[in-house]
């Protein structure tokens, strides 16, 4: 079976809006005439012999989201399964975690860019290096927040209490409202270990702009032009290195 027809195949686990296409007629474009007959003579109950796959995952997701989703509230969840998103990521091998966080965006606003950083740095593993390489280290992510974000993060889970998914998925639970988004923005550097611990600790403009730039491998001699441009000499630029790879934030070969 080819890695395309078995992309689709997940996405139609999970999406009933797709499964309606395909037996309605709709072609895909990633597939053959051919798998879109394999995918046919499927009888349709075949997709729904795990009936909660969806909600199991959901609430996996939830857990990880649990103050966007406050301010999101529950009943349109599912309706990720059939976002561009969701599709993509699934056929991209990406992270469904990550791209949930994507699609909360215009619904949670800056505590799902919050808790999308906090999942990208659980799973970051920095990429093998080539001699001479840098990049972010492992459970690293930098990130940039509205002012008093993290207030109103704690604020939220607070209100939530000690059993958040409970709270959530009660019939009486009230959608949170936050005040307006400000202008002014916050650096903040989230760090996990390897027991999945997560730490959040204040950064600056420069240095999130240096780590951002090493999200993706580059060279040292690159990186040091970065901090250099922004405002660092050329000896200052080579001990912030050498600390930001001591402090586990830089993986160097």
């Amino acid at each position: 079976m080819s890695q395309a027809l078995q992309r689709v195949i997940v996405c139609m686990l999970y999406d009933p809006d797709l499964r309606e296409r395909v037996y309605g007629g709709e072609n895909l474009p990633q597939l053959t005439a051919k798998q879109m007959r394999q995918l046919r003579c499927q009888p349709r109950q075949a997709w729904r012999t795990d009936p909660y796959l969806s909600s199991r995952t959901l609430q996996g997701l939830i857990e990880e989201y649990l103050t966007s989703v406050a301010v999101t509230g529950v009943g349109h969840l599912h309706k990720f399964f059939s976002s561009t998103l969701f599709h993509e990521c699934v056929q991209t091998r990406g992270w469904i975690a990550v791209a949930f966080g994507h699609w909360l965006r215009p619904h949670a606003g800056r505590l799902s860019v919050l808790e999308c950083a906090i999942a990208q740095a659980r799973r970051r593993v920095c990429p093998l290096l080539k001699k001479g390489s840098v990049a972010v280290g492992d459970g690293v992510f930098p990130m940039t927040l509205p002012m008093d974000t993290m207030h109103q993060y704690q604020g939220v889970r607070e209100r939530l209490g000690s059993n958040a998914l409970q709270a959530l998925l009660s019939n009486d639970f009230e959608v949170v409202e936050l005040p307006p988004e400000s202008k002014a923005q916050e650096y903040w550097i989230v760090t996990t270990d390897q027991g999945g611990s997560v730490s959040v600790a204040g950064g600056t403009e420069a240095l999130n702009g240096l780590l951002v730039r090493a999200i993706e491998p580059t060279t040292m001699q690159q990186l040091r032009e970065v901090a250099v441009s922004l405002g660092a000499s050329g000896k200052e630029a080579d001990d912030i290195l050498c600390d930001l790879e001591v402090e586990g934030l830089l993986k160097v070969r």
